[in-house]
């Protein structure tokens, strides 16, 4: 499947970021002090058939959507890909939100 992602789908999610890793405790910057791009632009929802969380039931647009993306470094991305049964759809879904929610006002 394809994974382009509209610029500004990524435009909104680093404006929610905080430039910090979505995993809960995380400070790990998605850009580092000389703005070199250091993290991952990860699904929730795996893109892949055989990928962790992969649903069947999305569209493209759906997997490269707003709410099934989120940034993470790549120590979490890789931790959270390895295990799929304690990292759920739900529990990434709240990871994302409790992250956007430090930085609605910003």
């Amino acid at each position: 499947m394809k994974r382009k992602i509209h610029i500004d789908t990524i435009k909104a999610l680093l404006s929610k970021t905080g430039n910090k890793c979505a995993f809960d405790g995380c400070d790990h910057p998605i850009f580092d002090q000389n703005n070199l791009y250091i993290a991952n632009l990860c699904h929730l929802e795996g893109v892949s058939e055989n990928g962790p969380r992969h649903n069947r039931n999305h569209a493209i647009i759906q997997n490269n959507s707003f709410d099934n993306l989120m940034f993470l470094c790549y120590r979490h991305h890789k931790e959270i890909d390895s295990n799929p049964q304690k990292f759920s759809v739900e529990i990434l879904k709240q990871f994302k939100s409790n992250h956007e929610a430090k930085f609605d006002e910003t």
